[in-house]
């Protein structure tokens, strides 16, 4: 007995231990590029690429294992039914596609590194100590690929991964910044996505040291979505930072009222300026915002733009419809899916295979645009999964912010609440980006995605936490 109970005790520890080299990996390594990327045949395994699925999939035996042999109570959710709705429909999608062995081999793929690790997350989240401490993590290794981020673009090349993302990653460049996990884009979402976790973060530690170091990390994750140029974002992370204005606003007096408080405020404030000024010396930085501000005037100018090529002649009514050509494209090609396909698409995890014989290139030059994507998330599950696949998965996405908002209404003023409004906060800046790219397909942001829902479900399920008046301190946990 002692034995079984030893282990019952062990298993939790052992999850939460997976679940964090897990999030450290992705977030830090660029797992996914160590080897070409092909259209052409089935996915070659790599240990470096599975890495993250082995981890999550042995968590998952393990749960099992629990349940099996401890008879460890399932815990149940209020997303259950709706998560199982849309995995099934992503599977009847693949009944008559195409490349339905590929399709399935993803299914299991983006589903054991998703909604599965969503829901593995809540099962172990036992307690407000444990989400706490699982917070800090995602917090700190956030704030350390923002860092690294940063870093990066200064010094304009990698320190670590620079090789293997020129010889294999297609996202590479030198002139925008990437995170260690090697997609530019992909990095800009993370730290948008993480930025009120960080927040949240900073308003809870108590130590002056941390309150002020963490402070200044807190500072660098706007400045990467910026250098990362991608307009999308941008306005993501403006309205992520609108949605945090009455939040910051509680925060102030919070601080102003005592002492210590004034002196966290104080060098925090010293220490943004000084950034700033650095910042505003770069050359690096100064060209980078020059190039920011000039593409955002330009999509803005109502000029027409006429460019030849391929023995045709191609117009478009405005710079934004220029610049964004490839994007408007796709919602021909998935209108040319949907004419087949309505209800159940071409196929989960077959819209890069089945691209070439839908693809609408009526407005572009296709030696331009190698891309085999939707450019949003949006047409990609309508692409893939029909319409059926869309409501779906949109009804799933509502339920999850429903639940967590309903939660955060509930609860008194403390850290749990701000953990709840810090996810809500990021849930609805992620659903108006997933607008522009299809994010999550790729992988390091799906994951990320799913921990941190894993989080807010698991604190609401727990209820610890949720009645706290007073601000938790973190140092236990740092």
């Amino acid at each position: 007995m002692r034995v079984s109970l030893r282990f019952y005790k062990q298993a939790d520890q052992i999850i939460w231990v997976l679940l964090a080299v897990l999030f450290a990996y992705i977030s830090l390594v660029p797992f996914y590029y160590f080897q070409a990327q092909s259209l052409v045949g089935p996915p070659v395994f790599s240990l470096v690429k599975y890495l993250p699925f082995i981890l999550a999939g042995s968590a998952c035996c393990l749960w099992c294992f629990d349940i099996v042999k401890y008879s460890k109570p399932v815990l149940r959710t209020p997303i259950d039914r709706l998560l199982g709705l849309y995995l099934a429909v992503a599977l009847l999608s693949l009944l008559g596609a195409n490349y339905a062995l590929t399709g399935l081999s993803k299914w299991g793929y983006y589903n054991v590194t998703g909604g599965v690790l969503c829901l593995l997350v809540v099962q172990y989240c036992t307690s407000w100590k444990v989400i706490r401490r699982a917070a800090f993590f995602m917090a700190l290794v956030g704030g350390c690929a923002v860092s690294y981020t940063l870093f990066y673009a200064f010094a304009e090349q990698e320190p670590f991964w620079d090789a293997v993302q020129r010889m294999y990653s297609p996202y590479h460049t030198s002139h925008r910044a990437m995170g260690p996990f090697g997609h530019t884009v992909a990095t800009a979402t993370f730290a948008m996505l993480l930025l009120p976790l960080a927040v949240w973060t900073f308003s809870v530690l108590q130590r002056v040291w941390l309150k002020i170091g963490w402070g200044i990390v807190c500072t660098l994750f706007v400045p990467v979505v910026l250098l990362t140029q991608t307009r999308g974002t941008q306005v993501a992370t403006l309205l992520c930072c609108l949605l945090m204005v009455p939040w910051l606003k509680k925060l102030g007096p919070a601080l102003a009222r005592n002492t210590r408080g004034r002196l966290y405020g104080g060098l925090v404030i010293i220490a943004i300026v000084a950034l700033g000024a650095f910042f505003s010396r770069n050359a690096k930085v100064d060209s980078v915002l020059q190039e920011v501000q000039q593409r955002w005037s330009e999509i803005l100018q109502p000029r027409t733009v006429t460019i030849r090529g391929d023995d045709k002649v191609y117009e478009y009514g405005s710079l934004l419809e220029y610049t964004e050509r490839f994007r408007i494209a796709q919602y021909y090609t998935v209108g040319n899916i949907l004419a087949e396909h309505p209800l159940l698409g071409v196929g989960f995890g077959t819209f890069t295979r089945e691209f070439e014989h839908y693809r609408y290139s009526e407005n572009y030059m296709v030696r331009e645009f190698p891309e085999h994507t939707t450019e949003n998330m949006y047409l990609m599950f309508l692409a893939e999964t029909g319409v059926l696949g869309l409501v779906s998965r949109l009804i799933l996405m509502a339920a999850i912010f429903l639940v967590v908002l309903r939660a955060w209404r509930r609860a008194g003023d403390g850290a749990g609440r701000d953990l709840l409004w810090a996810y809500l906060v990021g849930h609805i800046s992620l659903a108006v980006n997933m607008l522009t790219w299809d994010i999550l397909n790729e992988p390091t942001m799906r994951m990320t995605y799913w921990l941190w829902t894993g989080l807010a479900l698991g604190l609401v399920r727990c209820g610890e936490g949720l009645g706290v008046s007073v601000v938790e301190a973190a140092d236990d946990a740092v």
